[in-house]
């Protein structure tokens, strides 16, 4: 939720001033805070992974929540003195913040739920982890449109976040280093080949890797791209923006918690399938149901309601999200159970690496597809077909066999 506060409102705040902070274009510190944020999950998932491995993992958890109060006072010099340093050197900390957090949260799981209870904990992650990614993204950015008491209010709330969940990190129950002898690789560069080096070495858990960084490719490309769409394809207000990022993220929401009564019925790997298919089905019917002729005036959200189009479009956005859900809770849940305890924490590192590279290449993509002059609603429906694409490609090389793997099958020893 804090990433997403307070990178929204930076935005915001560029976008309105970029002009007095700084002689840069306010296009040019937009695209620049994107770089940034994301720049640490390059540069130290490896080294992150490895010391979720070496200790204790719900010690290591007070002190990340710990260092995210320190970064939230940052910001708030940052915001308070309309100091750029300050607010770029906050958003590239709050990233490392989110480098460091992610081996942990998703290692720690294995470690205190049964192997049938991994669906269930996981859906609970990500549904809960995207109902956040939309709570920030709209406090941060409706904070920041009181001016001049939205500052006040962002620095507020980065920092009420922060304590809370620094507060709730000790009721975290304890558990086992995994593995403590382990000696930390400092050289970012060095831990990184190493740390993808060992995981495409795993076959199953390198095709599990990659079919999860798609999931964020593809979900990459639609967020990206939702204001616009929302502005230029359906002639929108910022309202109706809201609204249909309430869909999408209600939509994973739902799905992920859906993954596991689904799973009683048939185990949840074969899910995968059918999520990537109402992927590609609904993302694709999303192309056909854009409207090729913009309103006369712009559209509210309740005025949006009443267009014959819109029940299809929402419901288009909503059950993308919730395929989108029922994908990518089991493939967290394959990574977690088939990876070996003692170097879990590494694996998790190495699918952040990847999910971080495809969403800096599902960026690239769509700035050069939107300039060779397609619409955003054409590059919907082409990354509808990609998906089928990377369906296959998963399937033959090898997803056959991680399909019929159990849920409660053990992680190998090492």
């Amino acid at each position: 939720m804090n990433d997403n506060l307070y990178k929204n409102a930076l935005i915001v705040l560029l976008s309105l001033e970029a002009a007095r902070m700084s002689q840069l274009s306010a296009d040019f510190l937009i695209n620049l805070c994107a770089g940034i944020f994301i720049l640490p999950f390059f540069l130290f998932s490896a080294t992150a992974g490895q010391i979720a491995d070496k200790y204790e993992k719900s010690g290591l958890i007070r002190w990340i929540k710990f260092f995210e109060i320190v970064v939230m006072g940052i910001a708030a010099l940052g915001f308070y003195w309309h100091n750029l340093e300050f607010l770029l050197a906050a958003l590239f900390f709050m990233g490392l913040h989110s480098t460091l957090f992610g081996p942990v949260k998703y290692a720690y799981l294995p470690q205190h739920l049964q192997k049938n209870e991994l669906m269930g904990g996981n859906g609970v992650v990500d549904a809960g982890t995207f109902l956040a990614i939309l709570l920030g993204t709209i406090v941060g950015a409706s904070l920041m449109q009181w001016q001049p008491e939205g500052l006040f209010w962002v620095c507020f709330s980065g920092l009420a976040v922060a304590l809370l969940g620094w507060g709730l990190s000790f009721a975290i129950p304890s558990t086992v280093a995994s593995m403590p002898e382990l000696i930390v690789q400092w050289n970012p560069l060095i831990a990184t080949k190493h740390n993808l080096k060992a995981l495409y070495a795993e076959r199953e858990l390198f095709l599990c890797v990659l079919g999860i960084s798609w999931f964020w490719f593809y979900g990459a490309t639609l967020l990206t791209q939702l204001p616009m769409f929302s502005k230029q394809a359906l002639g929108g207000k910022e309202d109706l923006l809201t609204g249909l990022l309430v869909l999408f993220s209600v939509g994973v929401g739902i799905g992920s918690l859906l993954c596991e009564r689904l799973n009683r019925v048939w185990h949840g790997y074969h899910w995968i399938v059918w999520g990537s298919v109402g992927l590609s089905v609904f993302t694709l019917d999303l192309y056909f149901a854009t409207p090729t002729v913009l309103p006369a005036v712009a559209l509210s959200l309740e005025a949006f309601v009443r267009q014959p189009s819109s029940l299809r479009i929402g419901g288009d956005l909503l059950m993308i999200g919730l395929s989108g859900g029922v994908y990518i809770v089991p493939f967290y849940t394959f990574l977690q159970s088939r990876s070996a305890e003692q170097h879990r924490s590494r694996v998790v590192a190495g699918n952040n690496i990847m999910n971080a590279f495809l969403m800096v290449v599902a960026a690239d993509m769509a700035v050069i597809w939107l300039k060779a002059g397609f619409s955003i609603a054409q590059l919907f429906g082409f990354i509808a077909f990609l998906n089928v694409g990377v369906l296959l490609f998963l399937f033959f090389s090898g997803m056959v066999r991680l399909l019929n793997v159990s849920v409660e099958s053990p992680a190998p020893k090492n």
